[in-house]
């Protein structure tokens, strides 16, 4: 069998014209093979990530783990949970899942391949609340205003005095419709700027993701 992960940007500014390059992965083993394509369109960043992993570790074996992150606002959470979720999903598919299987050794350390289809989608609600759990702890803070990028030197006062110019100038009657376009585009280029400035005391509450996780075994998906 084969799966397609397809992820193109959702939201945020807009550029003038789309980016249509498509960047493409690969990958796979014996049992499945996987091919991942993105664009990011006409938004100002690619805002979505995702997971493709057919060696997830011990608990998942023969299983593999695939998982779209669409970004929404920007790519701060998305990044977040590429980076988080996984890891997220093994421990708790080892706290939630070992405990099931009594005294077999085998089936405990491979619990993943083995729960049922029940018991394994509760692990993954779980797991996607851990991640909310974590977005809200503020000791995550510091990575994720990382994740909205690096705030070049006065980025954010030359920001603020262009607004503010362009503000006249639609009070005056003189805006343009590229020109309230272009301050549209601008609000939300500020709005991630300050988040990043934020450092320590970044909140994602303009930031966030949907996400679709799917769970290959050999029996079931």
């Amino acid at each position: 069998p084969a799966l397609a992960l397809l992820r193109c940007v959702a939201m945020g500014g807009l550029l003038d014209k789309p980016l249509k390059e498509k960047g493409i992965e690969t990958g796979g083993d014996e049992r499945m093979q996987w091919v991942a394509a993105d664009m990011q369109g006409w938004r100002q960043d690619m805002e979505d990530e995702h997971i493709a992993s057919t060696n997830a570790g011990e608990e998942f074996a023969g299983c593999g783990v695939y998982c779209v992150f669409d970004g929404h606002g920007g790519k701060a959470v998305s990044k977040f949970c590429k980076q988080h979720f996984l890891q997220e999903l093994v421990q708790m598919t080892s706290t939630m899942g070992k405990p099931k299987f009594g005294k077999n050794k085998n089936k405990k350390r491979h619990c993943g391949a083995h729960l049922e289809h029940q018991d394994m989608e509760e692990i993954l609600k779980e797991s996607f609340h851990k991640m909310d759990d974590m977005l809200r702890d503020s000791a995550f803070a510091k990575e994720l205003a990382r994740n909205v990028g690096k705030v070049p030197a006065g980025a954010v006062e030359d920001l603020q005095k262009q607004l503010s110019e362009m503000s006249q100038k639609q009070q005056k009657g003189q805006a343009t419709v590229a020109d309230q376009s272009e301050m549209k585009d601008m609000c939300v280029k500020l709005q991630k700027l300050k988040e990043a400035q934020k450092g320590d005391d970044f909140v994602p509450d303009t930031v966030g993701c949907t996400a679709v996780c799917v769970l290959v075994r050999k029996q079931d998906v």
